[in-house]
């Protein structure tokens, strides 16, 4: 049976060397641009690997399937339910969210998000 810590260490493994950038709200021609308590975390190359939101009103915690879940499930072999327990408890310890359920999103998101993030930004 995997440990905790066996399954942080490979979790940690994938977000190794990988960008925290934070979303911003606001009108910026106008500079009214507020911070969010909402992040995201890609791999080089604006590669999408977590959104998360720390927010106690609208918490969430969005992993990517192909880049975080198969590469995981790959190497441990894991019942969802167990796998989902392992994700909370990171999503606890690591990311300092309490009343969220961890979820997937697949690639798809990703490239969505990853757009919109260059469209905020740009």
């Amino acid at each position: 049976m995997i440990t905790q810590y066996e399954f942080n260490t490979a979790f940690n493994e994938i977000l190794k060397g990988s960008i925290k950038r934070l979303y911003w709200e606001g009108n910026k021609t106008r500079f009214e641009i507020n911070t969010t308590t909402r992040f995201e975390i890609s791999q080089k190359k604006r590669k999408w690997l977590i959104e998360y939101d720390n927010n106690p009103e609208n918490p969430h915690f969005w992993y990517n399937y192909e880049r975080i879940y198969v590469i995981l499930q790959n190497k441990f072999s894991l019942d969802h339910t167990i796998f989902q327990e392992f994700m909370i408890h990171i999503m606890h310890t690591q990311f300092n969210i309490d009343n969220a359920i961890p979820s997937c999103r697949h690639l798809y998101y990703g490239k969505r998000a990853e757009h919109k993030f260059k469209m905020k930004n740009s």
